[in-house]
C-alpha cells in the first residue's frame, strides 16, 4: 500500500497510507485540523538486500553460484562486506574500491 504525503496551509506535513484507487485528494491534518492538500513527494523503492551492495560490487566480493550452491553465504551486512573485502585485499576509498 503507497504512503502518500499531505501538507496544511501552516506547513504541516503527514503521511498516510491508502490504497491506490482510495487515496483522497484532502485530508485533515493531524495537527491543526486544517486540510492537508496531497502534494508530490519522492518515491521510494523497497530491497530485499542492502541498497550499498550493488552488482559490481558483488560481483567481486563473492561468488553468486557459490551462494546459490549454499557453499557461501550471501553478504547481508556491512559488516560482512567490510570482512569480505579484507580477505580480497581490497579496500574502500571514498565510493570506490582499490
Amino acid at each position: 500500500m503507497p504512503l502518500y504525503e499531505f501538507e496544511c496551509k501552516r506547513g504541516h506535513r503527514t503521511e498516510q497510507m491508502f490504497k491506490m484507487d482510495d487515496c483522497p485528494a484532502v485530508v485533515e491534518c493531524c495537527k491543526c485540523r486544517a486540510f492537508a492538500k496531497k502534494v508530490i513527494s519522492i518515491g521510494g523503492i523497497e530491497r530485499q538486500e542492502p541498497t550499498w551492495l550493488n552488482d559490481q560490487v558483488r560481483e567481486v566480493l563473492q561468488d553468486t553460484d557459490r551462494v546459490r550452491q549454499g557453499k557461501e553465504a550471501p553478504i547481508e551486512s556491512r559488516k560482512q562486506w567490510k570482512e569480505r573485502m579484507k580477505e580480497r585485499g581490497l579496500e574502500e576509498v571514498g565510493a570506490r574500491m582499490v
